[in-house]
């Protein structure tokens, strides 16, 4: 598994190097050292024999995806049509104006934010999502006033599931009983008196 979540760290990692290389170098250079880093975390995962060394491999997996995450945030905070949505919604939540059903065709504007067609050949400017995400992003959109607001919110929210996740998780080979382990060797443990079989010609 620690193979497998190594290996997964290389999907979109070429991109973002290739377009941090454009326009913010030193974050292409942290690109690179995370390149050595999944390389690295494969070889350990192959050749680590101790439970302890693993665990380490782990946190050392998980360190560098955050790292590509907020290299990813950097790169592009703008976020696609959901982002400059919710974005839009939680500005609204600030003056205290509804956010369902409430048209605003001017957010799509630009090439860079797709618009979801509908079956009549027209398209969907409303927001059509559940309304924790807005409620989220309204206090730093109160600070950050741009789209990068709502891909914080769920940027944090990304991070913080992924370390909560990975600290609640057993420990590499950590075996967990089954639930009936207890009851049979309960069963197993509690001896049995001894009968003989009855006579027929005993009264």
């Amino acid at each position: 598994m620690t193979l497998i979540a190594a290996i997964s760290l290389f999907i979109g990692t070429r991109g973002a190097w290739t377009k941090a290389m454009t326009s913010h170098p030193p974050v292409a250079g942290i690109i690179s050292v995370c390149y050595a880093g999944i390389l690295i975390a494969g070889v350990l995962a192959l050749t680590t024999r101790t439970r302890r060394t693993l665990t380490r491999v782990d946190a050392g997996v998980l360190l560098l995806a955050v790292v590509l995450v907020l290299c990813g945030y950097w790169l592009d905070h703008a976020g696609t049509d959901e982002g400059v949505l919710t974005a839009q919604a939680a500005h609204e939540i600030l003056r205290g104006h509804p956010i369902y059903g409430q048209p605003w065709p001017w957010l799509f504007d630009s090439s860079s934010v797709g618009i979801t067609k509908t079956m009549s050949g027209g398209a969907d400017y409303t927001y059509g999502y559940p309304p924790l995400t807005a409620l989220l992003a309204a206090p730093v959109h109160a600070v950050i006033h741009s789209t990068a607001a709502a891909t914080l919110v769920t940027t944090a929210a990304l991070l913080g599931g992924a370390v909560l996740l990975w600290l609640l998780l057993p420990a590499p080979g950590d075996r967990v009983p089954p639930p009936y382990a207890s009851a049979s060797a309960s069963c197993r443990a509690t001896p049995t008196p001894a009968t003989r079989p009855s006579s027929p010609w005993s009264s």
